[in-house]
């Protein structure tokens, strides 16, 4: 999808094609995700709002290190495993998360 490839940045402003896509919600997105990430957007991912974890558990990690293929096939399947499993946090409490910006691209 369009908007979760690295053209995303913190530009909060609601003109533009930044700001129409930072209340996009995940589960538009993303099909098959844990339900309580499908109405995460990208704007509480880009605040450490979404309820995920700082970084991914160390089976997931290594799961997505052993993942053949490119860097980005190694992402797509740490991404998969975080948004399948039930969120750490409720979305809109702070927890640093670089997930998140790995959900992000």
């Amino acid at each position: 999808s369009e908007i979760f490839g690295g053209g995303i940045n913190d530009d909060r402003h609601e003109e533009g094609p930044t700001g129409r896509h930072v209340e996009q919600a995940l589960g538009r997105e993303i099909p098959g995700i844990h339900p309580d990430f499908a109405g995460v957007t990208v704007d509480q991912l880009l605040h450490h709002r979404s309820g995920l974890l700082a970084r991914g558990p160390t089976e997931v990690w290594g799961a997505a290190q052993r993942a053949k293929g490119p860097a980005s096939q190694q992402r797509s399947s740490y991404v998969e495993a975080m948004l399948s499993a039930a969120p750490a946090k409720q979305a809109g409490q702070y927890q640093y998360s670089n997930a998140g910006y790995a959900v992000l691209g």
